[in-house]
């Protein structure tokens, strides 16, 4: 045996294990006698030996052994998972930025002293809302939150201050995070809703009276994983309000996974890839994006919002694989007069939703891209 995976219908097994996966979470309880490295040992072993007995005899594989006060806390991060961010005052000055060459800190200490930081609003499992552009800072917000047991609550940049005042009202949020282009919004809507703890989550001049976010990672001490399981609340996402008052659906740890795996079985964003960001990072398409880059060990590049100019410099300069956009933003691109300027040859799939496609991309320097039509769930 080399350890290889025998032939098999690839869409059917990524199935299968993505189920058996989703119940993880069910069958670790605090007080039982078997750890959760234990129970992903049984699983893991389920799933690539079966439950024939072999008669070969096999060396069987041992079980961690290290005691609790002795083993990594945080675990290793995968070592070929990047995020590369632009810098934003370039980026929307002229349109044309220079990625960052690493960025300002180590990516798994920082998001290590997130999950750590006072996020302490955990106890209640507080929510936790992000008006913001797209940023390096807010991937680590959905890391930390998740982390830190509480509710994630990305809240629309489209929407007008009253709109996301009536959203936190709604959730009840206790912490909003923003960066320089919503502090004013930020400042307004603590003035509105008692209580509201603002945090400022962007470079340059943190304003009279917020939070800093860097000031807070440094300061902030350990917090261990608060361990939520399949079934805790992970985010609440506010609809669009296209059809009436705005609602917040309620996700699952188990919702987000279930739907990062099922991605994943249909071949998208998969280990090999680069992936932009150029959709809004509130909406949950790109956020489910996000999660199934981090399962499979993809790079994840971030811009602050989208621009043909911007996505059309940055498949070029990071040799994007991978991008969500819809349909009208791939149409701007595919219309831009400059697009046969850059090279775009790296990019293979666009992904896109929320309507049908007028297939801009049959023609011109995208028709070697695959398409990929993400169907609107209906009720």
């Amino acid at each position: 045996m080399d350890g290889s995976i025998k032939p098999c219908d690839v869409k059917l097994t990524a199935f299968a294990i993505a189920g058996s996966l989703n119940w993880i979470g069910h069958w670790y309880q605090r007080d039982r006698a078997l750890s959760s490295k234990e129970i992903a040992h049984e699983f893991s072993e389920r799933l690539t030996e079966g439950l024939v007995r072999n008669r070969q005899k096999r060396r069987r594989r041992q079980r961690p052994q290290k005691p609790n006060d002795q083993r990594e806390e945080y675990g290793e991060p995968h070592s070929w998972t990047k995020t590369r961010v632009a810098d934003q005052s370039e980026w929307l000055g002229d349109g044309v930025w220079q990625p960052a060459a690493q960025l300002a800190r180590d990516w798994r200490a920082r998001c290590v002293s997130c999950r750590r930081t006072s996020l302490a609003w955990r106890e209640s499992r507080d929510r936790i809302a992000i008006l913001s552009l797209n940023s390096d800072r807010y991937l680590e917000l959905y890391l930390a939150t998740a982390w830190a047991g509480t509710v994630i609550v990305p809240l629309n940049i489209r929407w007008s201050p009253l709109e996301n005042q009536d959203a936190m009202r709604d959730c009840r949020a206790k912490v909003l995070f923003v960066d320089k282009t919503f502090a004013a919004t930020g400042a307004a809507l603590a003035k509105t809703i008692p209580g509201l703890k603002l945090v400022y989550a962007d470079d340059g001049d943190v304003p009279a009276d917020v939070e800093s976010y860097e000031a807070l990672l440094l300061r902030s001490g350990s917090m261990p994983d608060a361990m939520r399981v399949s079934s805790d609340l992970a985010g609440i996402f506010y609809t669009g309000g296209t059809t009436g008052r705005s609602k917040g659906v309620m996700l699952s740890h188990g919702n987000l996974m279930a739907n990062a795996l099922n991605a994943l079985g249909e071949g998208l964003f998969q280990g090999s890839a680069t992936y932009l960001h150029a959709a809004p990072m509130f909406h949950l398409a790109n956020g489910a994006a996000m999660y199934s880059l981090l399962l499979s060990g993809g790079s994840n590049v971030i811009i602050p919002a989208f621009t043909p100019e911007g996505v059309m410099t940055a498949v070029q300069n990071e040799h994007i694989t991978d991008v969500l956009l819809v349909p009208t933003m791939i149409q701007m691109l595919a219309d831009h007069p400059a697009l046969g300027s850059y090279d775009v040859s790296s990019l293979e799939n666009v992904t896109y939703g929320a309507s049908q496609s007028a297939r801009p991309c049959s023609a011109g320097p995208l028709r070697h891209c695959q398409r990929h039509d993400l169907p609107k769930p209906t009720a």
